[in-house]
């Protein structure tokens, strides 16, 4: 009766020891953590190539503003008219004889109208 107890508890254990060597803990615990590190270096990878992305797209808009900055265009040598506190871009939009402002880089002039003149075509 002994031996056949013995035997059953025998191969009970070399049935556990196989379990445990198939399904070693240690090593799939090694393998998950192998895995845990290759995505995090795959999402700070992406992190990266994404906030380079963003500071690009940052810097465009910002080169973006330089150039449309009304500021950076008066330097240039132009200006920005008024006439009644009213921005004009066109001659057609400007009253005969009356005076408009002329912004520049360094300052204002006043000016009065004493002729415009439309050109065809415009």
């Amino acid at each position: 009766y002994y031996d056949r107890q013995f035997t059953k508890k025998l191969n009970e254990l070399n049935t556990l020891g196989e379990k445990l060597f198939r399904y070693n803990p240690e090593d799939k615990l090694k393998i998950l953590n192998n895995n845990l590190d290759a995505y995090y270096e795959k999402l700070n990878s992406t992190y990266k190539i994404f906030i380079k992305s963003e500071n690009y797209k940052i810097d465009n808009l910002r080169d973006k503003l330089k150039i449309l900055n009304s500021d950076n265009i008066l330097k240039k040598g132009y200006a920005k008219i008024c006439q009644n506190t009213k921005f004009i871009n066109s001659v057609k939009d400007v009253d005969d004889k009356q005076n408009i402002s002329l912004y520049m880089k360094d300052g204002k002039l006043l000016a009065n109208v004493i002729e415009k003149e439309i050109f065809d075509g415009e």
